[in-house]
């Protein structure tokens, strides 16, 4: 593809609630070339999609495994690390090598994180 790309920051946010499977369902039936939505570790050692590090830990969020199996060939999907566990790498990329995205990032801030993140993504 050619020229910018949209792409829908924790997705159709005006319709629906942020990161959300339904907020991604619209966000690309709405026209998004992608979507963008951070991950971090659940108390179960789950991956899940949740922005804030303070987030509610007895609500349900979608797991990055849900949000792979149904979007992963739809666009692009910017995936931000969050989790300050360092054992969350080898999680998503167990679960990157199994849906094996065509077209995705991997981005974070945490700076501890990025020599895990690039001997676990080359």
């Amino acid at each position: 593809m050619t020229g910018p790309l949209l792409i829908a920051h924790r997705g159709d946010t005006f319709h629906y609630p942020e990161n959300t499977i339904d907020a991604f369902r619209s966000a690309f039936a709405l026209g998004a070339d992608g979507i963008e939505f951070d991950i971090q570790l659940n108390s179960k050692g789950e991956v899940v999609i949740v922005h804030d590090y303070f987030y509610d830990r007895s609500k349900t969020y979608p797991l990055l495994e849900q949000v792979l199996k149904e979007f992963s060939k739809k666009g692009r999907l910017e995936i931000e690390i969050k989790s300050l566990d360092l054992s969350c790498i080898e999680k998503i990329s167990e679960i990157i090598k199994k849906y094996n995205p065509p077209d995705y990032e991997l981005t974070s801030s945490i700076l501890p994180l990025l020599p895990l993140i690039r001997k676990n993504f080359p």
